[in-house]
């Protein structure tokens, strides 16, 4: 995983000359920000028992990664009987998934009763394919808004397929902050340059 944040913003809990009592996780700035997070996040999709979300944080991993969509909303709300009481731990990362503009926001504000908490790190938009999703002045302007109201630090995209033309559109918006994208020994051949051009902008990468 890599990094997020403007400046004077720094890490809630855990610096990269730091390690976890087992001396096994390494911490990477995310993006353009001054956060550190660990390389190898968690992500709850379909986890089912908060005392994994416990064991991870305390095994030194403060990434968490979960969406509106996963379980019908369930997984928020067992990530949440965590973050009632660690949320100052973690570097917390949901996501919104309608293509409907006028429903984006009751989304989110929907994750963060789930989660127990008025603020997420990170507000992805999940599984956005195309440039011109990318660069939808009306989606844009309901993340825009999300992040001015202070119900996430940062805002983003995930992106599944097509990868490549999704990383060269957020570059040109100049507006999203990262990006959740497929990398693997699978991925069309155009996707490393995109994403190294996509970094170089700044833009936070996550790899899954």
């Amino acid at each position: 995983i890599a990094g997020l944040a403007p400046s004077g913003l720094y890490p809630r809990r855990i610096f990269a000359e730091e390690s976890s009592k087992f001396n096994r996780v390494a911490y990477r700035r995310l993006g353009s920000t001054d956060f550190k997070v660990s390389e190898v996040g968690f992500g709850c999709m379909n986890m089912r028992n908060p005392e994994l979300v416990h064991a991870a944080i305390d095994s030194g991993i403060n990434y968490l990664d979960t969406a509106w969509v996963y379980m019908k909303g369930r997984n928020e709300e067992i990530v949440g009987q965590v973050m009632k009481d660690r949320r100052k731990e973690v570097f917390l990362t949901t996501k919104a998934i309608t293509k409907d503009a006028g429903k984006l926001r009751g989304q989110m504000d929907t994750s963060l009763k789930r989660l127990q908490t008025d603020q997420v790190d990170l507000m992805l938009f999940h599984v956005i394919n195309s440039r011109n999703q990318v660069l939808n002045e009306d989606y844009i302007k309901v993340f825009e808004k999300a992040k001015s109201d202070g119900i996430c630090r940062f805002v983003g995209i995930s992106t599944h397929s097509n990868q490549a033309e999704g990383l060269d559109a957020m570059v040109e918006s100049g507006f999203w902050d990262a990006v959740l994208v497929g990398y693997n020994y699978f991925s069309p051949k155009n996707v490393r340059p995109a994403i190294e051009k996509a970094r170089k902008a700044g833009i936070a990468t996550i790899g899954m």
